[in-house]
């Protein structure tokens, strides 16, 4: 874990995950790689800082493929993969339905994980629901890991770029939670439209703050069913 005083120790195990599933996602694995320490202070990492990967990933520029479902409008879609790499998990904070207080559950911090990172080329959460599972089903072939996301054994942060229909230009990149219910309800095999999304308070604060503030349009936000 790399504390003050010891010496972390690289698990092979994760090296072996991490070359799989890199050959899987069609990567090029670095031949040299390095491990970086990513300076925050948060409770769910007492130590202040994250070993992880940073300029020099252990694989790089990949691609998967994927046949969408008939009932999406089917054909075949490719998702860039910007990047695999190895870091240390942290713990999980567990907050109370007052919101009075958290509490720091550490038995998952210093595990070691692999994060992918895909380039944005999903355009609907559906999309992102069909890309999900099939990283789902890959990590599971490969036995890399079981994939149960209840367990916390795979998950999916998920950002955000608001745009007008039509635009081909990337807009502003919102970190929220907006298609997360799609994700997990399509592993749920349920059926959720992207129109139908939730916005939490603070999402909504965020979405609100960006339309004043200028970095997104007003047009935008009256598109957003809340």
């Amino acid at each position: 874990m790399g504390h003050p005083g010891t010496l972390p120790v690289l698990n092979s195990k994760v090296i072996e995950f991490a070359v799989k599933l890199g050959l899987a996602l069609n990567c090029r694995l670095s031949m040299t790689s390095k491990f970086d320490r990513k300076q925050y202070f948060y409770p769910d990492l007492p130590k202040g800082y994250q070993i992880s990967q940073f300029d020099i990933p252990i694989a790089i520029k990949g691609f998967i493929d994927l046949d969408l479902p008939v009932e999406f409008g089917g054909g075949h879609r490719r998702f860039g993969i910007t990047r695999v790499h190895m870091e240390e998990d942290a713990g999980k904070l567990i907050h109370s339905e007052t919101g009075s207080y958290s509490q720091v559950d550490l038995n998952r911090a210093g595990v070691p994980l692999l994060e992918i990172v895909s380039e944005p080329d999903m355009r609907s959460g559906l999309e992102a629901a069909e890309y999900a599972a099939e990283i789902q089903r890959l990590v599971r072939y490969l036995g890399i890991s079981n994939g149960n996301m209840q367990e916390g054994s795979l998950r999916c942060d998920v950002n955000i770029s608001v745009r007008p229909v039509g635009q081909s230009k990337f807009g502003t990149k919102l970190a929220a939670n907006w298609i997360m219910g799609d994700i997990a309800a399509f592993l749920k095999n349920e059926r959720l439209s992207i129109n139908e999304i939730k916005l939490t308070p603070v999402e909504l604060s965020e979405l609100i703050a960006s339309i004043k503030n200028g970095t997104i349009s007003g047009k935008i936000g009256k598109e957003v069913r809340v």
